[in-house]
């Protein structure tokens, strides 16, 4: 799984929808499930980009609860944390991911931050943990580009959200 940087937020009771909506940024059944199944079971992937956005969001004493929690799922290897400017690939699939990125990238859906996450995700056939809206109905319209479709046709990669995302309920415990 990937994770992005919102739901990582939520789940140490932080970040932008906290002001939208309060209360419902806190630890619910599917990401209790996600954080808490030994990684044996499931494991999650940390890019980058999202451990960097994580790092510069808050002051001193949030931006260290957030390393820590980050330092302590790692140490158990239920996060694996990606620092390389592409993402792990398995031998032979860059030209895969490069493929889907160029698509990706031509539609103008996918912000910038967003667009190796999403090429990461689909290329590794790896479901992206999200509920950024912009996020998913960025994708969605990338989805119905015709060079979008024949890039994921071609190398039978999934080409619909609901096989790409995973978007946890937002509800207060």
């Amino acid at each position: 799984m990937i994770v992005d940087a919102q739901t990582f937020l939520d789940v140490l009771g932080r970040g932008a929808k906290r002001d939208e909506n309060p209360g419902m940024d806190r630890w619910n059944n599917e990401l209790s499930w996600l954080f808490n199944a030994p990684p044996s079971e499931i494991r999650i992937k940390l890019n980058d980009q999202i451990h960097k956005e994580l790092l510069q969001q808050g002051g001193a004493g949030l931006i260290a609860q957030q390393g820590a929690f980050i330092d302590a799922y790692r140490q158990s290897g239920k996060i694996v944390v990606d620092r390389g400017a592409v993402p792990f690939f398995a031998s032979g699939r860059i030209a895969v991911y490069q493929q889907v990125h160029a698509a990706l990238a031509a539609t103008g859906n996918l912000g910038k931050g967003d667009l190796p996450i999403a090429a990461d995700g689909i290329t590794n056939r790896l479901r992206i943990i999200s509920h950024d809206k912009r996020f998913i109905d960025g994708m969605e319209k990338a989805l119905r580009n015709g060079a979008v479709k024949a890039v994921l046709k071609a190398w039978g990669l999934p080409a619909d959200r609901d096989r790409i995302f995973i978007q946890p309920t937002r509800s207060a415990l």
